[in-house]
């Protein structure tokens, strides 16, 4: 049986303290949470439980993971773990504090280039990503923050 949100427990697996949940959407739900071994914040990301023995979106969040981890980019968190247990698919990435991306795209909000400019490296590496996360069918603006 997967964890529901309803008994979601303060701590997963053993290692993860949950601190207060960050989004949400169809697929999952976002918590930040720290990280008691190594004393840092990271944001959780837990496999909806409707979902979590469901083969297509189990090999969907394992194929987020793998994208995940080819990044290396300053406004994309760090990809930490995959974590898989009976009970529970996460995805462990580092928080990325800042303005939400999904503010600076609105309607009538600064063109994306524009957005950039000051920050032409950040707007060639999310260009260049643009490609994998495409590949990523629960990626969208709210997942996705410039550093402060």
């Amino acid at each position: 049986m997967a964890i529901s949100e309803r008994s979601l427990p303060t701590v997963i697996a053993g290692r993860y303290e949950l601190q207060g949940r960050l989004g949400s959407g169809g697929m999952s739900t976002v918590h930040r949470a720290l990280d008691r071994r190594l004393e840092r914040m990271v944001a959780v990301k837990l496999l909806a439980e409707h979902l979590a023995h469901d083969p297509t979106f189990v090999s969907r969040f394992q194929r987020e993971a793998e994208v995940l981890a080819a990044f290396n980019h300053p406004n994309i968190g760090a990809f930490n773990r995959l974590e898989k247990a009976p009970d529970l698919t996460a995805l462990l990435v580092e928080v990325v504090e800042g303005e939400d991306l999904s503010q600076r795209i609105a309607p009538g909000a600064t063109p994306v280039d524009e957005a950039f400019a000051d920050r032409e490296a950040d707007g060639r590496g999310a260009r260049s990503s643009a490609s994998r996360l495409r590949s990523v069918k629960d990626c969208h603006p709210e997942a996705g923050a410039l550093r402060s």
